[in-house]
């Protein structure tokens, strides 16, 4: 009797094995794909799709509201939520490009940005990730909101999530720059809308 075929979860290994690293960095300049923002993590999201072995799987499920993305695993050691866990980590602290390929390196985290709002807490996480490829540096943001939002039947917490490239400079000076733009834009955005337009 024939075993059953059970697929392995793509590990990390792999994956930095099989990168196709100019397509990550197209992908990272332009934002084109058109599931790009189903995924809302969008660098993982770039990510999975620049590898080159087809065992890379992103996975998309919809329900009422929205597309979830669902990406295989980089430790099959963890369980998916502690899989899943460790890649919010290294997307708050700065550590995934660099993990997936040597090309990229922290070069500064900046401080974290909490607009007041009431009922709501936000981040802003800005990175400033340099690229020996194509010698640039891109301005990463690690954007947290969660919410407790009041419905018909009692307040519930929301939450929205989403890592994403926003631009890339030839030096350091315009990209501090762009996030005080940044800062003052998402400062303007969260004070007139409600969670809702951000999911």
């Amino acid at each position: 009797m024939k075993k059953k075929e059970i697929s392995d979860p793509y590990e990390l290994i792999l994956l930095k094995k099989n990168i196709n690293l100019k397509k990550l960095i197209n992908l990272l300049d332009n934002d084109s794909d058109e599931l790009l923002y189903s995924s809302r993590i969008s660098i993982l999201f770039n990510i999975y799709k620049s590898s080159t072995k087809k065992n890379a799987s992103i996975r998309f499920k919809r329900t009422k509201e929205k597309w979830d993305c669902y990406f295989d695993l980089f430790y099959p050691e963890l369980s998916p939520e502690e899989d899943w866990k460790k890649k919010i980590l290294s997307m708050i602290n700065g550590s995934l490009l660099p993990l997936v390929s040597n090309n990229f390196k922290l070069i500064e985290k900046f401080t974290k940005f909490y607009p007041n709002k009431k009922n709501k807490e936000i981040s802003l996480i800005f990175q400033n990730i340099y690229s020996k490829l194509n010698q640039s540096y891109y301005l990463a943001v690690y954007e947290e909101v969660s919410e407790l939002t009041t419905y018909s039947d009692g307040p519930y917490p929301d939450f929205y999530n989403d890592y994403y490239i926003v631009d890339k400079f030839k030096n350091v000076k315009s990209l501090l720059n762009k996030i005080k733009k940044v800062k003052e834009e998402k400062k303007i955005n969260y004070s007139k809308s409600n969670f809702r337009l951000f999911s």
